[in-house]
């Protein structure tokens, strides 16, 4: 019997062999550390991410919530829970952001202070441990 394209095996091989290449290309898409930028998006389909090598001098003075998530290697929902800690508190804990309309920025350099005051506590809490 000729295979006409239409036999039922033919329709399993088909739907197989483009739902291995979609499991082929999620695989491919990882979060990436380091900068990331969006290159392209389409509907229904993950989006390709690339990395930039930059440092912190390279970055934009204001950075969106999900660049400052990226720079600081933690994840987009918690970077957007410690801005939300930030207003609530009026600026005495969280991740420094301002609103601009209905956007929110992180400048980069209240961020770079941030980290530093960070470090600067835990540095001063584990010396106060060790004593």
């Amino acid at each position: 019997m000729a295979a006409c394209g239409l036999c039922a095996c033919d329709l399993v091989r088909e739907i197989s062999a483009r739902w291995r290449l979609r499991v082929a290309r999620q695989r491919d898409i990882r979060p990436v550390v380091g900068w990331v930028q969006q290159v392209g998006r389409v509907l229904r389909r993950p989006f390709r991410m690339e990395v930039l090598v930059m440092g912190l001098d390279e970055l934009p003075d204001m950075l969106r919530v999900e660049e400052a998530a990226t720079v600081l290697r933690i994840g987009r929902s918690a970077a957007y829970e410690a801005v939300a800690v930030f207003q609530a508190t009026g600026g005495a804990e969280g991740i420094p952001a301002i609103r601009i309309g209905r956007s929110v920025r992180v400048p980069k350099r209240a961020l770079l202070r941030w980290i530093e005051a960070q470090l600067g506590a835990a540095a001063a809490e584990s010396s106060s441990d060790a004593a």
